[in-house]
């Protein structure tokens, strides 16, 4: 079964690269840009009653009981904006330019991260996008491993990123069967990054609560830790009051007695996530798919329940 995602891709961040754009961009204020395209995609293109919008209000809503009232979805179109008009900003600025940038009001707290690597053995840091994840590129993580990275190809210009980001990093994509990198990776003891909020066509998934309820997490990249024995790091980038935080300061162990190993580590990591999005509900790219992860569990329940009636 397939879990869909969002397809900003496909039209706001081309959007904010054609020359009109691009022009604004660098006279406009960020704050002013983002607020006059707020009330254009609002206006002329009524984004608010997308069915992006409409999902995604109804996953906070039943995730985090947000009334009628709640001003949720402008703030989460102005979130999107301000996420993609970032992403565009780095494909244009030199790394010095972006470094000095993201350096300004970063907070680092990478206490698990730096005890793990301090272990020598091979790591797993999954993360959400609660904010840019390819800030981390040019964060000034600690620089006694190597990095190895996990997306995909969806924006054209990820490359051009990519290309500038910090000199530990290294790059596997979705679309090239990762999964020999990805093993290879933890074999020689680097720190393997993986963005777990989507589970993506064809990738394993496992159950495990979500908010309120059941939900599909991807679950093969922890299968595959566990078989090398990483220890598993939460990272989650946030923005509060200006100041960007990466934090990491967590590291879960597997239970070598637990009959459900996986399961009782994804109920372990899952709640920091959970945490996370609900402290800035509108800053997370994640509820456009929530409902639809919801359902998948469900879906694989029944199946696994009619298997066992008798």
């Amino acid at each position: 079964m397939k879990v869909t995602g969002e397809s900003w891709e496909n039209w706001l961040y081309p959007m904010l690269r054609r020359p009109p754009a691009q022009f604004a961009r660098s006279v406009i204020p960020r704050r002013l840009f983002v607020a006059l395209a707020d009330a254009l995609l609002r206006k002329r293109y009524n984004i608010l009653e997308s069915g992006y919008f409409q999902s995604a209000t109804i996953a906070a809503r039943y995730a985090l009981l947000l009334d009628a009232r709640s001003d949720f979805e402008r703030r989460h179109l102005q979130y999107v904006i301000g996420f993609f008009l970032e992403m565009a900003d780095m494909m244009d600025a030199p790394r010095k330019s972006i470094k000095r940038r993201i350096e300004t009001g970063l907070v680092l707290r990478l206490d698990g991260l730096r005890r793990a690597i301090g272990s020598g053995r091979p790591i797993l840091a999954p993360t959400i996008q609660t904010s840019v994840p390819l800030r981390l590129l040019f964060a000034n993580l600690p620089e006694e491993v190597s990095y190895k990275l996990i997306l995909h190809r969806q924006h054209p210009g990820i490359p051009k990123i990519l290309t500038k980001a910090d000199p530990a990093w290294s790059f596997v994509f979705l679309e090239d069967r990762p999964g020999r990198a990805i093993l290879e990776a933890f074999r020689s003891r680097q720190v393997v990054v993986c963005n777990v909020d989507y589970a993506y066509p064809g990738s394993e998934v496992a159950i495990t609560k979500l908010f309120t309820r059941a939900g599909v997490v991807p679950s093969g990249i922890f299968r595959a830790a566990r078989r090398h024995n990483a220890q598993v790091v939460p990272i989650v980038v946030s923005q509060r009051e200006g100041r960007v935080v990466i934090s990491a300061e967590e590291i879960h162990e597997w239970d070598c007695h637990s009959e459900t190993p996986l399961a009782d580590l994804l109920a372990r990591v899952q709640p920091i996530f959970d945490a996370a999005v609900t402290e800035a509900p509108p800053a997370w790219m994640g509820w456009g798919n929530l409902v639809g992860r919801w359902r998948m569990a469900a879906e694989i329940s029944r199946q696994t329940d009619a298997k066992h009636v008798p």
